[in-house]
């Protein structure tokens, strides 16, 4: 799997400006929002859905543990919830897992919404 700079240097979507911009963006993210995330329960902002909800997790993230993800997780009330594995992967399955993330996505997102009236 190639990693995330990797695809961030070889994404035609970016240039080479928007590249290195990535980094001190990241960074800014952190200093300013870190703290606020770190103490952060998802809980506060809703835990009952009306549609479907699918938590997509890396095996190795370890900005979110698993532990904090399934217990937000459990306390879900949605029509339909699944949570699925990436594996191998960390906090950005898109990334370091492409092909497996899209395989989860055409598996086991996309029968659902086409077996819906999306409308």
């Amino acid at each position: 799997a190639m990693t995330l700079v990797a695809q961030l240097f070889t994404a035609p979507e970016y240039s080479l400006g928007e590249c290195f911009a990535y980094f001190p963006g990241s960074l800014a993210s952190i200093k300013h929002f870190g703290p606020e995330f770190l103490s952060m329960d998802l809980r506060d902002l809703g835990t009952t859905f009306d549609v479907p909800v699918f938590v997509i997790s890396g095996t190795y993230d370890y900005q979110v543990p698993f532990e904090i993800a399934e217990g937000w997780f459990m306390d879900v009330q949605a029509p339909y919830k699944e949570f699925l594995w990436v594996p191998e992967a960390a906090h950005m399955p898109m990334c370091s897992q492409p092909g497996v993330f899209a395989g989860l996505l055409e598996q086991r997102v996309l029968p659902l919404v086409k077996s819906r009236d999306m409308k």
